[in-house]
């Protein structure tokens, strides 16, 4: 959402939305890797690593830094306002 009280309004959505949609890629790597094992009375969700998907992994955590790091600068842009 676009606030006219801060600062920079452009560039503090385009954060926000680039810390959405790493999160909504980091949502779809977790439901392709996942696999959720069921007996009678246990059940195990499992994050199979292996060399095949080691760059998988490496996006996986890529990803996630990308959305620490908008939260972090679009909280900081947050309270930038103008003079």
């Amino acid at each position: 959402m676009l606030n006219r009280n801060i600062k920079y309004p452009r560039f503090k959505l385009a954060i926000d939305l680039l810390g959405v949609l790493a999160f909504i890629v980091m949502l779809f790597f977790i439901t392709l890797k996942a696999s959720i094992e069921a007996n009678s009375n246990e059940w195990h969700i499992l994050f199979k690593v292996t060399g095949d998907s080691m760059t998988d992994f490496v996006l996986f955590v890529l990803m996630l830094l990308i959305v620490i790091g908008s939260v972090i600068v679009s909280t900081i842009l947050r309270n930038m306002h103008k003079p």
